[in-house]
């Protein structure tokens, strides 16, 4: 798909959706435009020794990997890291957003958040000084998802977009 560069973006954009209905959400469409907007946060980041730090657009999950060998450019693991949060979330808190968000569940919020309808993600890589490796170097990747609308931090919002996951 165009408009970033995740080698394996019809995977990402299964588990994405995949994980979405498991909660009750519907589909999120790809957009080319996220998606290259993404692709050039990663890069940025990625010169950056792939230190990941939030733009201030809301509605986008970071996530980052230093290896020997070097990454690929998959993404779909991130979307797998994201999701795993969920074993952190009380879906029973009376106040969802004051107890969750705290609990570092903020990227599981944005993938199954009910009211987003697009998203697109992009990939950056580097080589990365590893003393320990041979030749020295490894690399680092971070992997950048974008989502409209992104996730809007109260309480009646987050009982109106996270459902408990359905089996």
């Amino acid at each position: 798909m165009p408009g970033g560069n995740c080698s394996d973006v019809v995977a990402l954009i299964n588990a994405t959706n995949t994980y979405r209905a498991w909660h009750q959400a519907p589909n999120l469409a790809w957009s080319n435009t996220l998606a290259a907007d993404a692709q050039a946060y990663a890069e940025e980041l990625a010169a950056n020794q792939c230190e990941l730090e939030h733009a201030p657009v809301g509605g986008e999950c970071l996530y980052g990997l230093a290896s020997y060998p070097k990454p690929d450019w998959s993404c779909k693991r991130a979307v797998d890291a994201w999701y795993s949060e969920v074993k952190l979330y009380d879906f029973t808190a009376q106040y969802p957003y004051d107890y969750n968000i705290p609990r570092g569940t903020g990227h599981f919020v944005q993938l199954v958040w009910r009211s987003s309808a697009v998203f697109g993600c992009g990939v950056g890589k580097a080589d990365v000084p590893m003393s320990r490796m041979p030749g020295g170097y490894g690399g680092c990747k971070v992997v950048v998802c974008r989502f409209q609308s992104g996730f809007k931090a109260s309480n009646s919002q987050f009982q109106l977009n996270v459902f408990p996951r359905v089996y």
